[in-house]
């Protein structure tokens, strides 16, 4: 820990190391959040550690070495996992996770074991020449997942310069693995500005954005491409960054032969770039600047859409601060400013890496070759420590699973939607509802194809913020095993506040679905204060003495148009407010909110504010 105000004039802060991930506690009872949220699966570190010696990552220098979970203490994470979570996707984590001793067997364990509860499998951004057709194929086996590839560099030459140890034979070769396996998508990740680059291994970049897209055969291709910023304790981390304006003027370079066709090519803003690399590197004398920048009214500057480019720079006037000093190349013989960090590798290697770029020279993984002394090993408690290597066999399912046909049953459950789950979207609460029932052991039927569907049938969505007393959701079950009252206990118990069980029972496969027989639903309005009950009478009166009351709403450029009065079954004051019910076409029934703003002459916005319950629905001839 390094904390400021006690540090001592040249006092080392040194690094802390984990000897062995298996003796270690892994987080696995998550919390699981109602809202879909960007990294919406369960994460499970298999390594930790990277010594691919790529000259530009900050991240495999500091995590060293490396340093591999065992496949059973994975296979037991995943597990207690998604038993506590519910979530239906797995993403294997850490730095190079293509390179995990076992990869292959791992991925195969985790598909036969999971796949047939519809566990996915994803990977973050994965080495091209780390990638085996037979990897590809395993993951698409549930559902396609992200995939994403990083070279880097657009050629040899400079991928040599950064160690990254790749060629472009592999991204062929990867390439053309996962569009075989049925991807219809890839991601590449490349860098601008790296040491020693130049105009031509821009046209390479350009060249291979191309190349990718025939190999890809009409599927997708996204290029991002970013800056480089140096980071500390790397070999690169006395090199230059270069300007916003020679940042604007690469970008343009490479953009303007993707103006057309089916590859995107993304670019990183410049002046977010700029500011990173001043983080990046900068001395105690950026602290003040970043405060001042927050008293000038930055804010979320990691969002482009939120930064404030001008208050930072406000903030190096005030300061009387050159913010391009911090971005300026440093010499092998100057102090850094973070020289007082000891991460465990010796500033000699650095040094000795640094020099090699120049001259592309490779680096060997000291995983597949020798020592290459970088200092953090003392080859006692701290070395690298690889899973025992297994068997990699590539098999599908067994001919006893595949003709195996499970008896599945159907169930309609009534429930209301009450308190602060009102707030919460349709999509988010059928997230929810999978959740679980995943939580409670329940074995849900699936929809085929690539990306199968949980059978799960719920009524039509209601607007954010109106309570409900009456949804439904139909769901079918594989050999269930619990009696109706015992099934409902256990949703019950998995489903949180608010989203309450309200009653449950067996239906048949053939049933016609719940959705299609509404008939009307019922509401119960509480009008805003501002309505007195008078005027509340003369609202309901005129709107009941009215032949046309027209309400419209517009979405993605199509009005439509709603004549409320032949919406409108029944309108009668309440003992709170107003009594309501809304007849169910072929796709749904008027929007409640501006059913209610139209009769009590108040805005959407406005309707927003009041108590809206959907009391009840009419099924056919009868009243839920």
């Amino acid at each position: 820990m390094y904390v400021p105000s006690l540090h001592q004039s040249g006092e080392k802060i040194q690094r802390r190391i984990v000897p062995d991930l298996n003796k270690v506690d892994f987080p696995t009872r998550l919390v699981v959040p109602y809202c879909e949220t960007v990294h919406d699966r369960i994460g499970v570190e298999i390594a930790r550690g990277c010594t691919r010696g790529c000259r530009f990552c900050q991240a495999g220098m500091l995590y060293r070495p490396v340093r591999e979970r065992d496949t059973s203490t994975i296979m037991e994470l995943v597990q207690q996992s998604l038993d506590l979570t519910g979530w239906d996707e797995v993403s294997l984590l850490s730095l190079s996770s293509g390179d995990y001793t076992n990869i292959g067997a791992l991925i195969k364990r985790i598909v036969n074991r999971f796949g047939n509860e519809k566990v996915a499998l994803s990977l973050p951004s994965l080495r091209t020449e780390t990638i085996l057709s037979e990897i590809a194929e395993q993951i698409r086996t549930v559902r396609k997942t992200g995939f994403t590839l990083a070279p880097e560099a657009g050629s040899d030459r400079l991928r040599r310069v950064i160690n990254k140890g790749n060629t472009e034979e592999d991204l062929e070769r990867a390439i053309s693995g996962a569009f075989q396996a049925g991807w219809k998508s890839v991601k590449l990740y490349f860098m601008i500005g790296l040491p020693y680059e130049t105009d031509e291994d821009l046209d390479e970049i350009i060249k291979l954005i191309r190349k990718a897209s025939k190999w890809a055969r009409g599927g997708k291709i996204t290029a991002s491409v970013s800056t480089f910023v140096p980071k500390s304790h790397t070999p690169f981390q006395w090199a230059e960054q270069m300007s916003i304006r020679e940042t604007e003027r690469r970008q343009i370079y490479i953009g303007r032969h993707f103006r057309k066709g089916r590859v995107r090519v993304k670019f990183h803003d410049a002046c977010t770039s700029f500011l990173e690399g001043i983080l990046a590197r900068g001395n105690a004398q950026v602290a003040p600047v970043i405060q001042q920048a927050y008293e000038n009214g930055a804010r979320l500057d990691g969002w482009d859409e939120y930064l404030q480019f001008n208050a930072w720079m406000a903030a190096f006037d005030q300061l009387g601060l050159d913010p391009r000093q911090f971005l300026r190349r440093r010499e092998l013989w100057e102090e850094l400013p973070w020289s007082f960090i000891d991460t465990g590798v010796d500033s000699d290697y650095l040094i000795e890496e640094w020099q090699k770029a120049e001259r592309e020279m490779h680096t060997d993984d000291c995983r597949q070759g020798d020592c290459q002394n970088c200092g953090v090993c003392d080859f006692d408690r701290i070395y690298p420590r690889i899973a025992t290597p297994l068997e990699v066999k590539i098999e599908g399912p067994s001919d006893e699973i595949s003709r195996y046909e499970p008896s599945v049953k159907r169930f309609r459950l009534r429930f209301e939607k009450i308190g602060l789950m009102k707030f919460l979207g349709h999509h988010d609460m059928v997230r929810t509802f999978h959740r679980a029932f995943r939580r409670a052991g329940l074995k849900l039927d699936y929809s085929k194809g690539f990306h199968p569907q949980p059978k799960m049938r719920f009524t039509m969505p209601i607007p954010v913020g109106v309570e409900s007393l009456a949804e439904y959701v139909e769901f079918d079950l594989m050999d269930p095993v619990f009696r109706d009252a015992e099934l409902l206990q256990l949703v019950n118990r998995n489903l949180p506040n608010g989203l309450n069980p309200l009653e449950l029972k067996e239906i048949s496969l053939n049933h016609l679905s719940v959705c299609g027989k509404i008939q009307e639903i019922i509401y119960d309005i509480i009008p805003p204060p501002q309505l007195s009950r008078t005027l509340l009478e003369q609202r309901v009166s005129e709107f009941v003495l009215s032949r046309t009351i027209t309400v419209s709403r517009e979405r993605k450029g199509i009005t439509r148009s709603w004549n409320l009065k032949e919406w409108v079954t029944h309108i009668a004051l309440s003992v709170k407010g107003v009594t309501l019910s809304l007849k169910v076409g072929p796709s749904g029934p008027v929007n409640i909110l501006l059913a209610a703003g139209a009769i009590l002459g108040i805005s959407e916005n406005e309707t927003r504010t009041m108590q809206i319950r959907k009391a009840s629905v009419i099924l056919e001839d009868d009243v839920v």
